[in-house]
C-alpha cells in the first residue's frame, strides 16, 4: 500500500502540473507574435506534457514507463505508425500546412499521455484494493476528475461551452478506454481520429475522409485485439496454483 504522504503527492502533483501547463500556455501566447502563437504554444505544451508525464511517473511515482502507459513493443510501434500516417495524411490533404498537423498529432498523443496516462493513472491509485479495482469508485472519482480537468483545459483555449462539454464527455470515454486497455494507444488513436475527422470534414466529403480515417484507427485496434486474444489464451492454459 502507498504511504499517506505519497498518496497526497500523487493526487496534488498532477493538478499542480496541469495548472502549470495553463500558465505556460498563457505565457507563450503573450510572448510570441500572433501568427506563431498557435503553433509555438501547442509545441511547447506538447513537450511539457511528455516531459512531465514521463519524468514524474519515473522519478516521483517510481513506476515503469512501459507499464504505466501501456507501451509494450507492439503498442509503441503502432503509436509511431499512428503518428507517421497522421502526419502524412494531414499534411497531404492540407497542402503541407503544418498548423493542420497540430490538432491531429501534436495535441492528441501528448494529451493522452498527460491526461489519461499520467493524471488518470495517478488518480486511479485511490481505488486500488490489492489487485482488484472498485469500478464504481473509479468512475465516480478518477475518471470524472481527470475528465473535468481535461474539459476545463478547453475553457482556457476560449472554446464555446458546447465544445467544453463535448471535451468533458470525450474525456470520460477516453478514460474508460485507458482503464480497460491499460494503454494510451487506443485513446490516442481515437483522439487522433476524432480531430482528423473534425478538421478534414470541413474540406472534403465523407467518401474521402472516412476511408482515410479507417487507415488511422484500424491498425492500433488490430494490434490490441491480437494482444488481448494472446493474453486470454495464455491465462486459459496456465496451470492453477
Amino acid at each position: 500500500m502507498l504511504s499517506m504522504n505519497k498518496q497526497r503527492v500523487i493526487v496534488i502533483l498532477p493538478i499542480f502540473s496541469w495548472l502549470m501547463s495553463l500558465l505556460i500556455s498563457w505565457l507563450t501566447l503573450m510572448v510570441y507574435v500572433e501568427e506563431l502563437a498557435y503553433y509555438v504554444s501547442a509545441t511547447v505544451i506538447a513537450a511539457y506534457f511528455v516531459v512531465v508525464s514521463i519524468g514524474f511517473v519515473r522519478s516521483v511515482e517510481k513506476q515503469s514507463i512501459i507499464q504505466r502507459f501501456g507501451l509494450q513493443t507492439p503498442r509503441t510501434a503502432m503509436l509511431v505508425f499512428l503518428v507517421a500516417v497522421s502526419v502524412v495524411l494531414t499534411s497531404f490533404l492540407n497542402d503541407a500546412d503544418w498548423n493542420a498537423v497540430v490538432p491531429v498529432v501534436l495535441a492528441p498523443i501528448p494529451e493522452e499521455l498527460f491526461f489519461r496516462g499520467y493524471i488518470l493513472g495517478g488518480f486511479r491509485k485511490w481505488v486500488r484494493i490489492g489487485r482488484r479495482l472498485d469500478w464504481l469508485k473509479m468512475m465516480a472519482g478518477p475518471v470524472l476528475l481527470s475528465s473535468a480537468i481535461f474539459g476545463i483545459s478547453h475553457v482556457f483555449r476560449n472554446y464555446p461551452l458546447s465544445h467544453v462539454l463535448t471535451a468533458l464527455t470525450f474525456g470520460i470515454v477516453e478514460g474508460v478506454l485507458y482503464l480497460l486497455t491499460e494503454s494510451i494507444m487506443i485513446p490516442s488513436a481515437l483522439h487522433t481520429l476524432s480531430n482528423f475527422i473534425i478538421l478534414e470534414k470541413m474540406l472534403y466529403p465523407p467518401t474521402i475522409v472516412i476511408p482515410l480515417s479507417i487507415v488511422i484507427v484500424i491498425p492500433p485496434c488490430v494490434v490490441l485485439m491480437a494482444e488481448t486474444v494472446k493474453k486470454v489464451r495464455a491465462e486459459a492454459i496456465s496451470p492453477i496454483v
